[in-house]
């Protein structure tokens, strides 16, 4: 959903400083939310890219509002990129994200996760993001939805109520 995953970006991007921690805040947020509610908050397929897992659409808009892709040239009317001079960049909103997109799960599942990671270095966060789950795909490859349940805290009860 692209109206979702917009809005979930323009609030994690509110709150974080840089854009390489938005993509892994929100990885994060959605493994949380699945092993809490049974769902994700934005259902995307996990790529194991060089530096750590991110969702690939989510990517994809990141990339635009950056400029390097076209894929949702629309991102760059809300969402804002700056190198501020430093190697980590930052991923700007022009606005407010739209609550009314995200459920409470969805916010508190972001907040544990922002909280968690806004504070990391790059390096610290990468380490974190490289986890036995990242190790189940190779690099640039997709993540399964099974190894994401497998590394969930209780994965066979989560099987029960996803076949439920």
């Amino acid at each position: 959903n692209y109206s979702k995953a917009l809005e979930v970006l323009l609030y994690v991007s509110s709150k974080v400083e840089y854009m390489y921690h938005t993509g892994k805040i929100i990885y994060f947020a959605n493994r949380y939310h699945l092993e809490k509610y049974g769902r994700f908050v934005i259902d995307d397929r996990v790529i194991a890219m060089k530096n750590g897992p991110v969702l690939s659409n989510v990517y994809d808009m990141i990339k635009s509002a950056r400029g390097d892709t076209c894929s949702y040239p629309e991102v760059e009317k809300h969402l804002t990129y700056s190198s501020g001079g430093s190697s980590l960049h930052k991923l700007l909103p022009k606005r407010e994200a739209n609550l009314d997109y995200l459920s409470e799960s969805d916010i508190e599942c972001l907040n544990e996760a922002i909280n968690k990671i806004k504070g990391m270095s790059f390096r610290d966060l990468e380490r974190f993001s490289h986890d036995s789950l990242y190790y189940t795909a190779d690099q640039n490859n997709e993540i399964s939805i099974d190894e994401i349940i497998n590394h969930s805290i209780n994965p066979d009860n989560l099987r029960k109520y996803l076949a439920g």
